[in-house]
């Protein structure tokens, strides 16, 4: 046990919270984009619409949404445009012209999206801002859009609602300090065989960030401690088996994955890894910075069959 820290009851009141909090999260933006009454783009201000009435060019032209939600047309001066997509658009278009062309024939594209942005930073291949051109837009839209991510990445996405945002300053985007980011695992938004991939819809303004890879150290009884990258899902049979097994001094019953809950405070988590080996007990997924510690304990040669059981297991590979 770490001197001074928490023990296991807290750790697993961190991860209970932390998974509470992404679930009231969740529930409350799928009722938001339930709610949301427009499949479809809707305009805002500082997108640009190009408007082309058939065989009125003096009638035609581009114009950007100003910030009172309106855009300027020939014989129709201020036209209030905010909310609407390009079908409805049109339709006002033509019922307004009504009394200056006999059966207007009214297009709308829209050229250039600028209304509603949602950025996305870390390691993808195009970082920066990109348009929400649908109201259906998830974050594994924007990373296919932003080119996917680079060698670098974590496994982890971490999601900035537009509510969160604490401001810009100096040094770019800045959390609010009095919220814990939301961070979601990358292999939740892809699914596999046992599960569908997790939908996570975006709205104007949310921010997404790839964080590079993490690192996490295997101490103790292990044959090549020290520290690994965290590249996936991994967890703490998968971490074991990558410092390359366990010695057979190791007292399996007492592994203590060690995990900083904030505030400069860490908690430690023990449990027996024959258990976890024989299913019975509950393997745990690795964050950045956790330590995961081996013991020895004297004696526990004769236990040299459960060594080379959990290390039988580790070398057909292990469930990350």
């Amino acid at each position: 046990m770490v001197g001074g820290a928490a023990g296991e009851a807290e750790f697993l009141q961190h991860q209970q919270s932390i998974e509470q909090e992404k679930e009231k999260f969740l529930v409350k933006r799928l009722k938001e984009y339930n709610a949301q009454q427009v499949p479809t783009y809707a305009l805002g201000v500082g997108d640009v619409v190009t408007v082309s009435v058939f065989g009125m060019p003096d009638l035609s032209g581009q114009s950007r949404v100003r910030p009172n939600g309106t855009i300027s047309l020939p014989l129709l001066d201020e036209v209030q445009v905010m909310g609407l997509t390009e079908d409805e658009l049109q339709r006002r278009l033509a019922v307004m012209l009504q009394p200056y062309v006999r059966q207007p024939r009214v297009q709308v594209f829209i050229d250039e999206y600028r209304a509603h942005l949602v950025s996305i930073i870390g390691e993808v291949a195009r970082p920066g801002g990109y348009p929400l051109r649908r109201n259906q837009y998830s974050i594994l839209d924007l990373l296919t859009e932003a080119g996917g991510l680079t060698e670098r990445a974590g496994p982890k996405v971490v999601l900035i609602p537009s509510e969160r945002k604490e401001g810009f300053g100096s040094d770019g985007f800045q959390r609010n300090p009095e919220q814990d980011d939301l961070e979601f695992d990358i292999e939740e938004l892809y699914g596999d065989a046992s599960r569908k991939p997790l939908f996570l819809p975006l709205l104007p303004g949310d921010m997404v960030i790839i964080p590079k890879s993490g690192v996490y150290h295997v101490t103790g009884e292990v044959k090549s401690p020290g520290e690994f990258a965290l590249k996936s899902r991994m967890s703490v049979m998968g971490a074991i088996a990558a410092a390359g097994g366990l010695q057979y001094s190791a007292d399996v019953a007492k592994v203590e994955l060690i995990r900083n809950i904030g505030g400069n405070r860490q908690a430690v988590l023990t449990f027996d890894l024959e258990q976890v080996a024989l299913k019975q007990g509950r393997d745990h997924h690795l964050r950045d910075g956790d330590i995961i510690r081996v013991p020895s304990q004297a004696g526990r040669f004769w236990r040299r069959q459960v060594v080379e059981f959990i290390n039988g297991i580790f070398s057909v590979g292990v469930s990350q």
